[in-house]
């Protein structure tokens, strides 16, 4: 079972960066549990529910930020909601979507900490191009 012993070995506070091939969701929900934060990208098969719909303001590249309950967790109630980020990649022809427990920090915030800790730049939309960092921990807010 991926991260059983990994998220108890976490300190509260820390933040994980990770490839959408981790989308285990359970692991997130105890993850969020911890205190411990996670970004990562959601697979585009993701079912979902949208609770809260956020301002974008003037959030260059930002399409949209959502507040959402994984529908295989909507029982669980509000410790399990999420952000869903959707943001323009580089090159403006397509939109990556970002998924975290960090429901405070700026959504343009979150996409850079996805693309700066796993080296993804927006524009690389393909599986087979990317060498992920998995579970790279970045400490601090």
């Amino acid at each position: 079972r991926h991260g059983s012993r990994r998220s108890d070995d976490l300190r509260a506070g820390t933040m994980l960066v990770f490839d959408r091939g981790y989308n285990s969701y359970d692991w997130w929900l105890r993850l969020t549990c911890g205190k411990v934060k996670f970004v990562t990208r959601l697979k585009g098969d993701a079912a979902y529910t949208i609770i809260e719909k956020r301002e974008i303001g003037d959030a260059p590249r930002i399409v949209r930020d959502e507040v959402i309950l994984l529908n295989s967790q909507i029982d669980v109630g509000p410790e399990a909601r999420l952000r869903r980020i959707e943001a323009i990649t580089d090159d403006g022809k397509d939109t990556i979507v970002f998924v975290t427990n960090h429901l405070k920090l700026a959504a343009t915030t979150i996409a850079a900490v996805c693309r700066d800790r796993l080296g993804l730049s927006p524009d690389v939309r393909h599986e087979s191009r990317h060498s992920w960092l998995s579970g790279q921990k970045c400490t601090g807010q």
